[in-house]
């Protein structure tokens, strides 16, 4: 008895089953990482050690996002090494800073950061549902500027990032 083994297989009279495998390319992800130099090209990683006294300038980086209409990031750091001194929170197109709004409302934040248990959360959101304002590609978020109190390791990382979408809906971020 002669029969096919799958959907995408033939049977070859007097030979064997041949499968046909379709093979397709999976879509770039959305990742969300901190760039330890923002002023240059490329992502920098962030600083493993520093000297007291020394500032560092973060930047917060979206890189292959798809119709991005707000967001919130969580960073944590090494409350014994670093002070959070301030930061700026942006929506813009993508080039060279990222996310200002392209129209309409935008309501941005920077949380009060807690130089206690090292964790500080920025955050933007655009009035309205109009995927046209949305933005998309590769760009910073905003920037951190933190202050070495101690000579050590800062230890800045991502700590959770919310990406949405106009419809709410949730868009998968990598956090490397």
């Amino acid at each position: 008895m002669m029969r096919s083994i799958g959907l995408f297989n033939r049977f070859v009279y007097g030979i064997m089953p041949i499968c046909f495998v379709v093979i397709g390319t999976r879509a770039q992800s959305a990742q969300v990482a901190l760039d330890g130099n923002p002023e240059t090209p490329g992502i920098s990683p962030v600083s493993r050690s520093v000297i007291a006294g020394e500032k560092l300038l973060i930047g917060v980086v979206a890189d292959h996002v798809e119709a991005l209409h707000s967001y919130s990031v969580k960073i944590a750091f090494a409350p014994e090494v670093m002070t959070f001194d301030g930061g700026s929170v942006r929506l813009s197109p993508l080039t060279p800073v990222f996310i200002e709004s392209r129209q309409g409302k935008l309501a941005a934040f920077l949380s009060i950061p807690d130089n206690d248990s090292g964790v500080v959360e920025i955050a933007a959101a655009q009035s309205g549902k109009d995927p046209s304002a949305c933005v998309s590609g590769s760009g910073i978020l905003g920037y951190l500027s933190f202050s070495a109190k101690a000579a050590g390791d800062p230890r800045i990382v991502v700590t959770e990032a919310r990406l949405v979408d106009p419809d709410g809906k949730s868009i998968f971020a990598e956090i490397p």
